[in-house]
């Protein structure tokens, strides 16, 4: 089983990496809308929120778990929240131009 415990931790970084993609993409929308309209006070927010979600995957308690059962219990809450599908932020980028047109 400790034979494993490396694949196991790759594969919940992946999950966590795919989870946190949405999310990321969202912010960037954020923080360009932020810009756009000059409202800096959001900016650090933002910036501290992208952050939050790139370090996911370096939390030290991936490395201390022995276990499987250890690592199944490992869920960032920041990334608990609802994550938006691909397709519905594709939706919302598209919109989000076709506003910008008018």
């Amino acid at each position: 089983m400790a034979d494993d415990m490396p694949k196991l931790r790759d594969a919940l970084r992946g999950r966590m990496r795919r989870a946190r993609a949405p999310l990321l993409a969202a912010l960037d929308v954020e923080s360009i809308r932020a810009f756009e309209v000059g409202d800096n006070g959001k900016l650090p927010a933002i910036v501290a929120r992208k952050q939050a979600l790139r370090d996911v995957t370096r939390d030290p308690r991936i490395d201390a778990a022995k276990t499987p059962d250890q690592l199944a219990k490992i869920w960032p809450d920041i990334l608990k929240r609802r994550t938006m599908s691909s397709k519905s932020l594709l939706w919302r980028l598209l919109m989000l131009k076709k506003i910008k047109r008018r």
